[in-house]
Protein backbone atom coordinates (compact mmCIF):
# COMPACT_ATOMS: atom_id res chain seq x y z
CA UNK A 1 0.00 0.00 0.00
CA UNK A 2 1.02 2.88 -0.97
CA UNK A 3 0.95 6.43 1.38
CA UNK A 4 2.74 9.74 2.35
CA UNK A 5 3.24 11.25 5.88
CA UNK A 6 2.55 14.90 6.00
CA UNK A 7 4.59 16.95 8.41
CA UNK A 8 1.78 16.78 11.57
CA UNK A 9 2.75 12.76 11.21
CA UNK A 10 5.98 12.68 10.82
CA UNK A 11 6.46 10.95 14.37
CA UNK A 12 4.48 8.00 13.14
CA UNK A 13 7.45 5.40 12.23
CA UNK A 14 5.73 1.77 11.99
CA UNK A 15 3.14 1.86 9.03
CA UNK A 16 3.90 -1.03 6.80
CA UNK A 17 3.54 -0.26 2.85
CA UNK A 18 5.54 2.13 0.40
CA UNK A 19 6.04 5.53 1.75
CA UNK A 20 6.25 8.11 -0.89
CA UNK A 21 8.37 11.57 -0.16
CA UNK A 22 6.37 14.32 0.49
CA UNK A 23 8.78 17.63 0.49
CA UNK A 24 7.37 20.70 2.21
CA UNK A 25 8.66 23.83 1.17
CA UNK A 26 8.26 27.76 1.15
CA UNK A 27 8.61 30.68 -1.13
CA UNK A 28 10.98 33.57 0.17
CA UNK A 29 7.44 34.73 0.93
CA UNK A 30 6.62 32.41 3.31
CA UNK A 31 4.13 30.59 1.29
CA UNK A 32 3.57 26.95 1.42
CA UNK A 33 5.44 25.05 -1.09
CA UNK A 34 4.73 21.30 -2.19
CA UNK A 35 6.64 18.98 -3.77
CA UNK A 36 6.08 15.29 -4.72
CA UNK A 37 8.67 13.68 -7.10
CA UNK A 38 7.85 10.39 -6.58
CA UNK A 39 5.38 8.89 -9.25
CA UNK A 40 2.19 7.93 -8.37
CA UNK A 41 -0.05 7.34 -10.88
CA UNK A 42 -2.66 5.11 -10.78
CA UNK A 43 -1.94 4.30 -7.22
CA UNK A 44 -4.51 4.03 -4.01
CA UNK A 45 -2.26 6.27 -1.95
CA UNK A 46 -3.43 7.36 1.92
CA UNK A 47 -2.19 10.84 3.34
CA UNK A 48 -1.91 10.64 6.95
CA UNK A 49 -1.74 13.88 8.93
CA UNK A 50 -3.82 15.50 11.32
CA UNK A 51 -5.55 19.26 11.36
CA UNK A 52 -4.07 20.78 14.46
CA UNK A 53 -5.29 24.26 16.27
CA UNK A 54 -1.93 25.75 13.51
CA UNK A 55 -4.48 25.93 10.01
CA UNK A 56 -1.48 25.40 8.30
CA UNK A 57 -1.74 21.38 8.68
CA UNK A 58 -4.92 21.76 7.27
CA UNK A 59 -3.73 23.47 4.42
CA UNK A 60 -1.02 21.15 3.76
CA UNK A 61 -3.77 18.23 3.48
CA UNK A 62 -5.34 19.81 0.96
CA UNK A 63 -2.43 20.99 -1.28
CA UNK A 64 -1.18 17.38 -1.19
CA UNK A 65 -4.45 16.03 -2.11
CA UNK A 66 -4.84 18.02 -4.88
CA UNK A 67 -1.47 17.38 -6.19
CA UNK A 68 -1.35 13.75 -5.80
CA UNK A 69 -4.50 14.07 -7.74
CA UNK A 70 -3.03 15.93 -10.33
CA UNK A 71 -0.34 12.69 -10.27
CA UNK A 72 -3.28 10.27 -11.54
CA UNK A 73 -3.77 9.01 -7.75
CA UNK A 74 -6.89 8.23 -5.86
CA UNK A 75 -6.52 9.49 -2.46
CA UNK A 76 -7.80 8.75 0.70
CA UNK A 77 -7.55 10.03 3.86
CA UNK A 78 -6.33 9.56 7.45
CA UNK A 79 -7.09 11.86 9.99
CA UNK A 80 -5.17 11.07 13.48
CA UNK A 81 -5.92 13.86 15.06
CA UNK A 82 -9.28 16.53 14.37
CA UNK A 83 -8.86 19.85 15.84
CA UNK A 84 -11.65 22.06 16.37
CA UNK A 85 -14.46 19.03 16.58
CA UNK A 86 -15.34 20.09 19.95
CA UNK A 87 -16.51 23.25 18.52
CA UNK A 88 -19.46 21.50 17.48
CA UNK A 89 -22.30 24.04 19.41
CA UNK A 90 -22.69 26.98 17.78
CA UNK A 91 -24.62 29.91 19.23
CA UNK A 92 -25.12 33.43 18.62
CA UNK A 93 -21.75 33.86 20.42
CA UNK A 94 -19.47 30.73 18.76
CA UNK A 95 -19.28 29.98 15.32
CA UNK A 96 -19.99 26.57 14.18
CA UNK A 97 -15.82 25.97 13.43
CA UNK A 98 -16.16 22.45 13.28
CA UNK A 99 -18.87 22.28 10.40
CA UNK A 100 -16.29 25.05 8.42
CA UNK A 101 -13.30 22.42 8.92
CA UNK A 102 -15.33 19.71 7.10
CA UNK A 103 -16.48 21.71 4.74
CA UNK A 104 -13.04 22.72 3.70
CA UNK A 105 -12.00 19.12 3.96
CA UNK A 106 -15.23 18.02 1.72
CA UNK A 107 -14.28 20.22 -1.33
CA UNK A 108 -10.39 18.37 -1.44
CA UNK A 109 -12.63 15.13 -2.99
CA UNK A 110 -10.98 12.25 -0.67
CA UNK A 111 -12.08 9.04 -2.36
CA UNK A 112 -12.85 8.26 1.00
CA UNK A 113 -11.36 9.67 4.67
CA UNK A 114 -10.53 8.23 8.51
CA UNK A 115 -10.43 9.98 11.93
CA UNK A 116 -8.95 8.67 14.52
CA UNK A 117 -11.74 8.79 17.30
CA UNK A 118 -13.33 12.53 16.44
CA UNK A 119 -14.35 14.15 19.23
CA UNK A 120 -18.28 14.85 17.43
CA UNK A 121 -19.60 11.48 15.56
CA UNK A 122 -22.40 13.61 14.86
CA UNK A 123 -20.01 15.78 11.72
CA UNK A 124 -20.53 13.41 9.43
CA UNK A 125 -23.08 14.92 8.11
CA UNK A 126 -20.48 17.37 6.86
CA UNK A 127 -18.03 15.41 5.92
CA UNK A 128 -18.40 11.72 5.49
CA UNK A 129 -15.88 9.63 7.24
CA UNK A 130 -15.37 6.74 9.29
CA UNK A 131 -14.78 6.83 12.84
CA UNK A 132 -12.17 4.80 14.02
CA UNK A 133 -11.95 4.30 18.14
CA UNK A 134 -8.92 1.85 18.80
CA UNK A 135 -10.88 0.16 21.31
CA UNK A 136 -8.75 -2.71 20.55
CA UNK A 137 -5.30 -1.15 21.46
CA UNK A 138 -6.88 -0.20 24.87
CA UNK A 139 -8.48 -3.02 26.06
CA UNK A 140 -5.30 -4.52 25.28
CA UNK A 141 -3.13 -2.59 27.05
CA UNK A 142 -5.47 -2.84 30.47
CA UNK A 143 -5.56 -6.48 29.97
CA UNK A 144 -3.24 -7.43 32.91
CA UNK A 145 -6.16 -4.90 35.19
CA UNK A 146 -8.07 -7.47 37.24
CA UNK A 147 -11.86 -6.69 38.39
CA UNK A 148 -12.53 -3.42 36.04
CA UNK A 149 -15.56 -1.18 35.80
CA UNK A 150 -15.29 0.53 32.15
CA UNK A 151 -16.45 4.33 33.18
CA UNK A 152 -17.73 6.98 30.65
CA UNK A 153 -16.71 10.22 31.46
CA UNK A 154 -19.96 12.19 30.01
CA UNK A 155 -22.95 10.76 28.03
CA UNK A 156 -21.19 11.37 24.52
CA UNK A 157 -18.95 8.53 25.86
CA UNK A 158 -20.81 5.93 26.49
CA UNK A 159 -20.67 4.15 22.95
CA UNK A 160 -16.70 4.36 23.36
CA UNK A 161 -16.95 2.84 26.79
CA UNK A 162 -19.73 -0.22 26.07
CA UNK A 163 -17.45 -1.11 23.59
CA UNK A 164 -14.17 -1.04 25.12
CA UNK A 165 -16.50 -3.35 28.18
CA UNK A 166 -17.57 -5.67 25.90
CA UNK A 167 -13.88 -6.74 25.01
CA UNK A 168 -12.95 -6.86 28.45
CA UNK A 169 -16.51 -8.84 29.54
CA UNK A 170 -16.59 -5.84 31.74
CA UNK A 171 -19.52 -3.56 33.53
CA UNK A 172 -19.88 0.05 32.38
CA UNK A 173 -20.28 3.08 34.58
CA UNK A 174 -21.10 7.08 33.39
CA UNK A 175 -20.27 10.32 35.10
CA UNK A 176 -22.72 13.14 34.31
CA UNK A 177 -20.57 16.22 34.49
CA UNK A 178 -22.79 19.68 35.12
CA UNK A 179 -20.93 22.32 32.91
CA UNK A 180 -20.10 26.01 33.87
CA UNK A 181 -18.32 26.46 30.19
CA UNK A 182 -15.34 25.15 27.93
CA UNK A 183 -13.15 23.30 29.89
CA UNK A 184 -14.87 24.35 33.66
CA UNK A 185 -16.91 21.88 35.34
CA UNK A 186 -19.04 22.16 38.51
CA UNK A 187 -20.09 19.10 40.01
CA UNK A 188 -19.87 15.28 39.16
CA UNK A 189 -22.51 12.55 39.61
CA UNK A 190 -22.07 8.80 39.22
CA UNK A 191 -24.45 6.33 38.02
CA UNK A 192 -23.19 3.04 38.33
CA UNK A 193 -21.40 1.29 40.49
CA UNK A 194 -17.40 0.84 41.24
CA UNK A 195 -16.79 0.13 45.07
CA UNK A 196 -14.12 -2.69 45.14
CA UNK A 197 -13.29 -2.29 41.42
CA UNK A 198 -10.56 -0.91 39.29
CA UNK A 199 -12.06 2.16 37.71
CA UNK A 200 -11.09 2.72 34.02
CA UNK A 201 -12.17 5.98 32.33
CA UNK A 202 -12.44 6.49 28.61
CA UNK A 203 -12.50 9.52 26.78
CA UNK A 204 -11.30 10.55 22.99
CA UNK A 205 -8.49 13.05 24.57
CA UNK A 206 -6.77 14.40 27.34
CA UNK A 207 -6.46 18.34 27.17
CA UNK A 208 -5.73 20.23 30.23
CA UNK A 209 -6.81 17.55 32.60
CA UNK A 210 -9.12 18.79 34.72
CA UNK A 211 -12.39 16.95 33.90
CA UNK A 212 -10.48 13.93 33.87
CA UNK A 213 -8.91 14.78 37.53
CA UNK A 214 -12.02 15.70 38.74
CA UNK A 215 -13.74 12.18 37.22
CA UNK A 216 -10.93 10.00 39.54
CA UNK A 217 -11.39 12.04 42.86
CA UNK A 218 -15.14 11.34 42.64
CA UNK A 219 -15.02 7.46 41.54
CA UNK A 220 -12.01 7.37 44.43
CA UNK A 221 -14.25 8.41 46.47
CA UNK A 222 -17.26 6.35 45.25
CA UNK A 223 -15.00 3.16 46.48
CA UNK A 224 -12.92 3.03 43.49
CA UNK A 225 -9.44 0.70 44.36
CA UNK A 226 -7.34 2.27 41.58
CA UNK A 227 -8.11 4.57 38.72
CA UNK A 228 -7.03 4.17 35.25
CA UNK A 229 -7.61 6.49 32.26
CA UNK A 230 -6.74 5.77 28.59
CA UNK A 231 -7.46 8.46 25.87
CA UNK A 232 -6.70 8.30 22.02
CA UNK A 233 -5.61 11.58 21.87
CA UNK A 234 -2.69 12.87 24.45
CA UNK A 235 -3.02 16.44 23.92
CA UNK A 236 -2.23 17.85 27.11
CA UNK A 237 -2.28 21.86 27.48
CA UNK A 238 -1.06 24.45 29.93
CA UNK A 239 0.10 22.28 33.20
CA UNK A 240 -1.50 18.66 32.10
CA UNK A 241 1.14 16.62 32.76
CA UNK A 242 2.37 17.94 36.38
CA UNK A 243 -0.99 17.92 37.64
CA UNK A 244 -2.11 14.24 35.86
CA UNK A 245 1.23 13.04 38.05
CA UNK A 246 0.17 14.58 41.08
CA UNK A 247 -3.68 13.51 40.76
CA UNK A 248 -4.82 9.63 42.12
CA UNK A 249 -4.88 8.01 38.78
CA UNK A 250 -2.71 5.23 38.74
CA UNK A 251 -1.97 5.28 34.88
CA UNK A 252 -2.79 7.23 31.79
CA UNK A 253 -2.35 5.68 28.27
CA UNK A 254 -2.45 7.19 25.29
CA UNK A 255 -1.64 6.80 21.67
CA UNK A 256 0.80 8.25 19.33
CA UNK A 257 -1.74 9.85 17.15
CA UNK A 258 0.19 13.25 18.08
CA UNK A 259 4.21 13.19 19.23
CA UNK A 260 4.57 13.25 22.88
CA UNK A 261 5.00 16.69 24.57
CA UNK A 262 6.69 15.08 28.22
CA UNK A 263 6.67 12.21 30.12
CA UNK A 264 6.21 11.07 33.74
CA UNK A 265 5.84 7.78 35.27
CA UNK A 266 2.17 7.90 35.29
CA UNK A 267 2.13 8.33 31.41
CA UNK A 268 2.01 5.40 28.98
CA UNK A 269 2.01 5.99 24.94
CA UNK A 270 0.22 3.08 23.20
CA UNK A 271 1.60 3.29 19.35
CA UNK A 272 -1.68 3.40 17.07
CA UNK A 273 0.42 2.07 13.68
CA UNK A 274 -1.30 -1.13 14.36
CA UNK A 275 -4.62 0.40 13.60
CA UNK A 276 -3.14 2.19 10.43
CA UNK A 277 -1.46 -0.61 9.05
CA UNK A 278 -5.19 -2.49 9.20
CA UNK A 279 -6.80 0.57 7.80
CA UNK A 280 -4.31 -0.01 4.70
CA UNK A 281 -5.02 -3.83 4.85
CA UNK A 282 -8.60 -3.41 4.59
CA UNK A 283 -8.60 -1.37 1.54
CA UNK A 284 -6.02 -3.69 -0.30
CA UNK A 285 -7.36 -6.48 -2.39
CA UNK A 286 -8.93 -9.12 -0.09
CA UNK A 287 -5.38 -11.62 0.31
CA UNK A 288 -5.89 -11.45 4.33
CA UNK A 289 -9.40 -12.46 4.83
CA UNK A 290 -9.92 -8.82 6.51
CA UNK A 291 -13.41 -7.95 7.08
CA UNK A 292 -12.94 -4.53 8.84
CA UNK A 293 -10.84 -1.74 9.27
CA UNK A 294 -9.62 -3.00 12.79
CA UNK A 295 -9.65 -7.01 12.39
CA UNK A 296 -5.90 -8.53 12.99
CA UNK A 297 -5.19 -6.07 15.96
CA UNK A 298 -5.35 -8.45 18.26
CA UNK A 299 -3.00 -10.70 16.98
CA UNK A 300 -0.75 -7.61 16.76
CA UNK A 301 2.19 -6.94 19.83
CA UNK A 302 1.17 -3.84 21.79
CA UNK A 303 4.09 -1.55 22.81
CA UNK A 304 4.02 0.73 25.07
CA UNK A 305 6.57 3.18 24.67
Amino acid sequence: MTYLLATSARHIKGIRGNRKKLHLKEFPSGEMRIVISDDVAGENVFLVGSVLPDANSLLELLIAADLLKRKGSRVQLVILYFAYARQDKPDDREPFTAKIVCQILQTAGFEKTYVMDVHSAGLKRFLGFENVIPVDLFSKALARVKNPVIVAPDRGGVERAQAVARLMNAETACIQKERLGSGKVRSFNLEGDVKGHHAIIVDDMIDTGGTIIGAARLLKACGARDVYVVATHGVFSMDAITRLQASPIKAVIVTNTLPPVGRTPKIKVVKIEPVINSLFEAAAPRRTGAENGLSGLLEDEIAIE
